[in-house]
């Protein structure tokens, strides 16, 4: 024995071996992700507001989103 556990056998497991599908993570967890963001746009001089419900997206004239 190998000491390892048998793998799971779904149609989904299935599909993504034939689809090789990749899987990835980020080092330090996923949260590292919108923290760099907010690092990288805040030095853009970006205002990033936090706690705030997100009721729409617009792409304005001049490809600016609000």
């Amino acid at each position: 024995t190998t000491g390892r556990s048998p793998l799971p056998d779904s149609e989904l497991v299935r599909q993504a071996r034939a689809e090789r599908w990749s899987q990835w993570s980020l080092r330090g967890g996923l949260e590292t992700l919108p923290q760099a963001l907010n690092t990288h746009l805040t030095s853009q001089g970006v205002s990033v507001l936090k706690g705030q419900p997100v009721c729409g997206l617009s792409l304005q004239a001049g490809g600016r989103w609000k």
